[in-house]
């Protein structure tokens, strides 16, 4: 997947502002944005040397990254209107962090999700086209 396929969510890690994104982009972010990349599953993710929401997207843009492909805690900054089946990735409805795994399937039952940024339990994830 090239950098620019990839989705970006700008989300608060704790104390400070992080970017997550699909590890495939992981060269990229470390060479192009001078980011320090960490793992976390199929996600990665970046400490931003920002205060505000604002200055991390327009650090993204400023680098490169389309803004249809930035969201904020998991909204999308542009959305395009699409049919069909588009790859999508699954969003915290509490937090709006793209770190959610799968955590079992029970019988009939849907399956339940867990966030790793806010700890959210259930079986409702947002699902986001990318």
């Amino acid at each position: 997947m090239h950098h620019s396929e990839t989705f970006y969510n700008v989300v608060r890690c704790g104390e400070v502002l992080c970017v997550e994104f699909d590890c495939s982009a992981w060269r990229w972010v470390e060479e192009k944005l001078n980011l320090r990349v960490e793992s976390a599953g199929e996600v990665c993710f970046s400490s931003l040397p920002y205060s505000s929401k604002d200055e991390a997207i327009e650090f993204l843009v400023a680098n490169g990254v389309p803004e249809e492909r930035i969201a904020v805690e998991g909204s999308p900054l542009a959305i395009k209107a699409e049919r069909g089946r588009e790859p999508t990735v699954k969003v915290c409805p509490v937090c709006g962090s793209t770190r959610i795994v799968e955590i079992g399937v029970v019988g009939l039952t849907p399956p339940l999700y867990v966030c790793e940024n806010c700890g959210y339990h259930g079986a409702l994830v947002l699902e986001v086209v990318l």
